[in-house]
């Protein structure tokens, strides 16, 4: 009975300690159809016709919401480093912090397109952090990355069609194109193996830019967070968030194209 009661006090004890330890926040990743960095939106009429418009303005109704009910209170964004804050320098489409603060009390803000980050931060200010949680040379490197796998892509799709075609002459100009004049190498191994060099840095970077994104993550884990990324970022980030002991709830709001496992899988079935 002794040793029953000593059992029972401790597991009391243990609980009890358990319980009055600090709970990791929840992690909401929100899949963001991005803009190209060199797209302008000032003209805010104009921008409503750009794809991306409906996702973009999906996120920012669903952060406010939430941020408004305190259920977020920390929220990384894609595409820069540090903090957002007033001091917050950079321009994303043709806007800074002080532009979208003369508009925060406009019917039309939600459809302003601008840095999710900054747009939310400039509303909410002092009701939520926000943090850019990339780092900007793998930014610049996974861009570089894509564009040597589409360039390669598009060589070997056409080689491949002339090929099947019969079109010689054609196949022999895409192949100097591609080759140069002294290089004997068959064309179509040579773009097929461009593809899938490049492929599986495409693959790291993301894993390496996701890490960046843990660590800010884990220096606020007691906050309920949301990390806005692209949808291709987010089966990596989703496992490593659950490995840590995080809850986890992915978002896909409307508008996105959720095709991006699917590219992803289009992509290795030319290499394989």
């Amino acid at each position: 009975m002794k040793i029953f009661t000593k059992i029972c006090f401790f597991v009391f004890v243990l609980t009890s300690f358990l319980g009055c330890l600090p709970q990791k926040g929840k992690i909401f990743i929100i899949k963001q159809w991005h803009l190209s960095p060199k797209v302008k939106t000032n003209d805010i009429e104009e921008s409503k016709k750009l794809p991306q418009f409906s996702n973009q303005q999906q996120i920012y109704d669903y952060l406010a919401e939430n941020i408004k009910e305190k259920k977020i209170q920390t929220v990384l964004t894609e595409g820069c480093e540090g903090e957002i804050n007033d001091k917050f320098g950079e321009d994303f489409y043709g806007w800074k912090m002080n532009d979208l603060k003369k508009l925060i009390h406009e019917p039309y803000y939600s459809e302003v397109l601008g840095h999710i980050g900054m747009k939310i931060k400039a509303a909410f200010d002092g009701d939520v952090n926000v943090y850019c949680g990339d780092n900007l040379d793998l930014v610049r490197n996974h861009q570089l990355v894509m564009s040597e796998i589409r360039g390669h892509l598009g060589f070997f799709l056409r080689l491949k069609q002339f090929q099947s075609e019969n079109k010689t002459n054609e196949f022999q100009e895409y192949a100097k194109r591609l080759l140069g004049d002294n290089n004997s190498e068959d064309p179509i191994v040579y773009s097929k193996n461009k593809i899938k060099e490049n492929f599986e840095l495409f693959k790291r970077y993301i894993e390496q830019r996701n890490n960046y994104f843990i660590k800010n993550i884990i220096g606020h884990e007691n906050d309920n967070q949301a990390i806005v990324i692209g949808g291709l970022h987010v089966k990596d980030l989703e496992k490593k968030l659950t490995e840590q002991g995080f809850e986890v709830q992915v978002i896909t709001p409307k508008g996105y194209p959720n095709e991006d496992q699917e590219l992803l899988k289009k992509i290795e079935s030319y290499i394989n």
